[in-house]
């Protein structure tokens, strides 16, 4: 079969070699290749391996065709091309302190050296210029990328696969690196990550969901004094303070109208914020009620 043909390349031997031919029949049938998942020489990526697993399937149905394999195959050729270029040097210092952020790693190898800060930085540029490449494209009918021009939809549909594998890429990075030597730059990206839905999430929809997994990395960012999650972080805070000062306003609160009022002042919404503001007034507001006194005249002539 395929499989047993792509284990024999992989391993560099063949199966079952101590075995009889009936012995090995057996073996085969009741999917005992033992030495797919035992064996030390085993150092191609998992895709190959559960390709072999795949071509080993009892029912041919199960199977993968020709075509569906050499697809794989250049898939995995792909990948470990981008991994040459990515440099892969830095090791995890002994002695660092792990990160107070209690998460669980995607990761069942620790130790492989992709999983570093210099790879996370190389994944998130190489996903940048797909994403100033997709803005170029959104931006203009005609694109001239490489000698090509008149992009189609299945090529602006490759070049949003290939952000969203190279940002997970990066994320896996980022997240591994902030758990472990609690730098403060991964654990910023890791939130912003979250935050910005630049990861899949089911609840992806919902940015009360992913403020909840982001704050904690921001806040762990911010803490050991990173600029830039202290600006996310209180850019997040704000964006959720609002949402709450208009729920609040929606149930005629009056303090919330009062402040949501304000909010739609600063957004240029003049006759939306008087309206709150003056129903807040009236319903007992002092500051609303001020507000009115002092800035109400000065507000409508500008």
């Amino acid at each position: 079969s395929y499989g047993v043909l792509l284990w024999q390349l992989q391993t560099e031997k063949k199966p079952y070699s101590d075995d009889d031919d009936e012995t090995a029949k057996y073996k085969t049938k009741n999917k005992q290749l033992f030495y797919m998942t035992n064996d030390e020489n085993l150092t191609i990526c998992p895709k190959f391996n559960k390709l072999i697993l795949d071509c080993c399937a009892i029912s041919p149905i199960d199977r993968p065709s020709i075509n569906d394999i050499i697809k794989v195959l250049d898939d995995i050729l792909v990948d470990l091309t981008e991994q040459e270029t990515i440099q892969e040097t830095i090791s995890t210092q002994k002695g660092t302190s792990s990160s107070n952020i209690m998460i669980e790693t995607p990761f069942n190898d620790p130790q492989k050296k992709e999983w570093t800060l210099e790879n996370a930085v190389a994944w998130h540029q190489k996903a940048e210029h797909v994403m100033n490449t997709l803005s170029l494209l959104k931006n203009s009918n005609q694109t001239q990328l490489a000698g090509k021009s008149d992009f189609t939809l299945q090529d602006k549909e490759q070049l949003e696969q290939q952000l969203w594998k190279y940002r997970e890429k990066a994320f896996e990075c980022y997240q591994y690196c902030g758990s472990i030597t609690n730098d403060s730059r991964a654990l910023y990206y890791t939130g912003l990550y979250l935050w910005r839905g630049y990861v899949r999430m089911e609840e992806d929809e919902f940015d009360d969901i992913k403020a909840k997994k982001a704050i904690p990395y921001l806040q762990q960012a911010s803490d050991l004094n990173n600029a830039d999650a202290q600006y996310e972080l209180a850019t997040l805070y704000y964006k959720e303070h609002i949402k709450l000062f208009k729920r609040s306003a929606e149930q005629d609160n009056p303090r919330g109208m009062f402040e949501y009022g304000k909010y739609l002042i600063s957004m240029g919404k003049k006759d939306e914020a008087l309206s709150l503001i003056e129903k807040a007034a009236m319903a007992g507001n002092k500051r609303a009620q001020s507000w009115l006194d002092n800035k109400k005249n000065q507000y409508i002539k500008s």
